[in-house]
């Protein structure tokens, strides 16, 4: 009989484990999405920051002229 509950509470503390790897897993992959994402928006940045520079050169440029 003891032993049964034993081989029952391993089991049950098994299923805990699986069920905690499965949620940070998901986290995870959440996470890894997120900072994918974050890259995308850093390059769209370094694209419109080069583009207002270029535009206040011209400005600039007009201006002077």
């Amino acid at each position: 009989m003891r032993l049964k509950k034993s081989v029952a509470e391993k089991s049950r503390q098994c299923e805990v484990q699986c069920q905690r790897i499965s949620n940070l897993e998901a986290e995870l992959a959440e996470q890894q999405r997120v900072v994918t994402g974050m890259g995308d928006v850093r390059t769209t940045n370094e694209q419109l920051a080069r583009s207002l520079k270029k535009e206040r050169t011209k400005l600039d440029t007009q201006t002077t002229l």
